[in-house]
């Protein structure tokens, strides 16, 4: 017993007067492979790095080349057709005229369609991005065609054809044209706020002197060489009422002519309008909606001067007679007296406007 304790206390001196040494060890993912598997392969030639293959546009690493080059194109496109008109002394345009260039309206294809079109997920910001490039290819159209410029507005006309809807027809056209019937009348329907009117315009007869009648001072026949120019005079009827019958106040009379004033048509038609609903502004501004909307079925060339209403000062604030006023009555708010009428001092009648359950 005794010479195992000494023989186990020797053993533990030696163990203890050895030096420790400590390894740390790691776990590696690469898989163990044979020397001998090694031996088939053939050495890569020192010209492999060098004969990579280029990629075949620049937008290649964008991750979407083909919206890129689409862009690009159209950029491209946009300053050939600038250079052009530069040439022809059409750039730059004043902006004061470009009101008066020509309405070519367009419906360029959803952010779907233009996905398949450029087979690429199309973001709104990007799809928004490529229609206003669109956009001002379509400006530069118009000013090729108000300069004379027919074969650079054909050329941009085709290449923006591929960018239409479908259906592009069809949503531009709408509208229906109106046109005169087997007697020269037109027919259209104007709105305003809660009124709507039904309008007809006819064509009216010249009306002139007798020959044997002498003419006064007074005459309101104007005499330039003997000959007598044709009276016309127009005759507006509301409601089987005369104007001044239905309308007593000036200013709704003013409105309802202010489509002949603004295309200088006085005397050359006649209306008829049955009109219904809302108070007496409404109606007249309904019934100058309606007669400008058969005044363009008449004279096309009209349109544009009915859709901006003139550069004078207008008697509405929806002077755009040809487009519809889309404002109407604002309701009354909880709390206030009216729409957005509030008591002057607020804090000092608080609760005078206040709701209160009864």
């Amino acid at each position: 017993m005794t010479a195992n304790v000494v023989r186990m206390r020797s053993t533990h001196k030696f163990l203890t007067s050895l030096p420790v040494v400590i390894r740390r060890t790691y776990v590696s993912e690469i898989p163990f492979v044979p020397p001998s598997s090694l031996d088939k392969i053939e050495p890569l030639s020192p010209t492999y790095l060098t004969q990579r293959p280029k990629p075949e546009t620049p937008t290649f690493y964008t991750g979407r080349s083909e919206f890129y080059d689409a862009l690009s194109s159209l950029e491209n496109q946009l300053k050939q057709a600038q250079s052009s008109l530069r040439r022809a002394y059409l750039l730059p345009f004043p902006e004061k005229a470009k009101q008066h260039l020509p309405h070519i309206p367009s419906a360029w294809k959803g952010r779907g369609e233009m996905s398949q079109l450029l087979r690429v997920t199309l973001t709104t910001s990007r799809h928004r991005k490529a229609v206003a490039i669109l956009n001002e290819l379509n400006e530069c159209r118009k000013i090729a065609l108000a300069g004379g410029e027919d074969d650079i507005a054909t050329d941009l006309r085709k290449q923006l054809s591929k960018f239409e809807r479908n259906d592009a027809q069809r949503l531009l056209g709408m509208r229906k044209r109106i046109s005169p019937d087997e007697y020269g009348r037109t027919y259209a329907l104007g709105r305003r706020k809660e009124s709507s009117a039904r309008v007809w315009i006819i064509g009216t007869k010249e009306l002139t002197l007798d020959s044997s009648s002498t003419p006064t001072p007074s005459s309101t026949t104007v005499f330039a060489g003997g000959i007598s120019k044709p009276l016309q005079t127009t005759t507006i009827l509301v409601n089987n009422l005369p104007l001044a019958g239905y309308f007593p106040n000036i200013i709704d009379r003013q409105r309802v002519v202010r489509p002949f004033k603004l295309s200088g048509t006085f005397g050359e038609f006649n209306v008829f309008a049955l009109v219904r609903g809302g108070g007496t502004t409404g109606q007249a501004e309904a019934i100058a909606h309606g007669i400008a909307k058969n005044l363009v079925a008449h004279h096309p060339e009209l349109e544009l001067i009915l859709k901006r209403g003139g550069s004078c000062f207008c008697l509405f604030v929806g002077s755009k007679v040809l487009k519809r006023d889309p404002r109407m009555v604002e309701r009354k708010k909880t709390g206030l007296a009216k729409a957005r009428k509030r008591p002057f001092v607020f804090w000092l009648t608080l609760g005078q406007y206040a709701w209160v359950k009864r």
